[in-house]
């Protein structure tokens, strides 16, 4: 199976996608869609998900809209 598809199906599976250790490594996979990367960012405390997002291979537009999502999540800035 081509890593892509492992990955989308991963990301859809009801049991894989809702283990923590999978959503982490998932939020730093380059190839995790804007939405699941959203989804798996918003299920963890923001303070780890924004220390997963600074070693993530994601897209730097992805990785920037999940970071804003999480700094009105926790009602900051960004910064920190």
């Amino acid at each position: 199976m081509h890593l892509q598809h492992l990955l989308k199906a991963v990301c859809r599976h009801s049991k894989w996608s809702l283990r923590r250790e999978i959503r982490v490594a998932l939020l730093r996979n380059e190839k995790t869609p804007m939405a699941r990367a959203l989804e798996f960012a918003r299920a963890l405390p923001v303070t780890l998900a924004r220390e997963i997002l600074q070693g993530s291979r994601l897209p730097a537009n992805i990785k920037s809209y999940v970071l804003k999502d999480l700094a009105q999540r926790s009602g900051s800035n960004g910064r920190s």
